[in-house]
C-alpha cells in the first residue's frame, strides 16, 4: 500500500481533514477525503460513506479510500479491533492489562485484601475492582 497523504490544514475533533468552501453564499466545511474521492470518481451515492483502508483519518490518498455503507464501516472497525467493540486492554479507556486482571481475580479469590486495598494497589477505582469481582467487567477473561 502506498503512503498516506495527510491533510495539514484544519482537522475535525476526530482527526479528519476539513476544507472550507462557499456554496450559495454560505460557508461550509467538508471532509477532505470525501472531496478527494468525488474529484476522482464523481458524486458519492446517497447512503454511502468514504472509508479508509489505512484507518488514518487525516489521510486523503485516493488509493486508501473506498465506498461502503455504515454497516461496512462498523464491520471494518470490528474486524480490526477498533471502536466500542474493543475489549480488555485494547479498549481506549482501559487502565488494566489482561495480566493485571488475572492477578486481581487471584487476589479476590484469596480474600486477603479488600476491594479498596486492591484498587489502591492497581491505581484504579474501587468500582473497577468491584465490577471485576461481580463479573460485570472482564467476565470473558479466565
Amino acid at each position: 500500500m502506498s503512503d498516506c497523504i495527510e491533510w495539514q490544514g484544519y482537522r475535525s475533533a476526530a482527526g479528519y481533514g476539513m476544507k472550507g468552501s462557499r456554496a450559495s453564499g454560505k460557508f461550509k466545511l467538508q471532509f477532505v477525503h470525501r472531496l478527494e474521492y468525488e474529484a476522482h470518481h464523481g458524486a458519492i451515492p446517497d447512503g454511502l460513506c468514504v472509508l479508509h483502508t489505512c484507518d488514518n483519518p487525516p489521510c486523503y490518498n485516493i488509493n486508501h479510500l473506498w465506498l461502503g455503507t455504515i454497516a461496512d464501516n462498523n464491520a471494518d472497525k470490528h474486524q480490526k479491533g477498533r471502536g466500542h467493540w474493543a475489549t480488555g486492554s485494547k479498549h481506549g479507556r482501559s487502565k488494566l492489562t489482561e495480566t493485571q486482571v488475572r492477578e486481581i481475580k487471584v487476589l479476590l479469590s484469596m480474600n486477603q485484601l479488600t476491594i479498596v486495598g486492591i484498587a489502591k494497589l492497581y491505581h484504579v477505582t474501587n468500582m473497577a475492582i468491584h465490577r471485576i469481582k461481580n463479573g460485570t467487567a472482564w467476565s470473558w477473561l479466565a
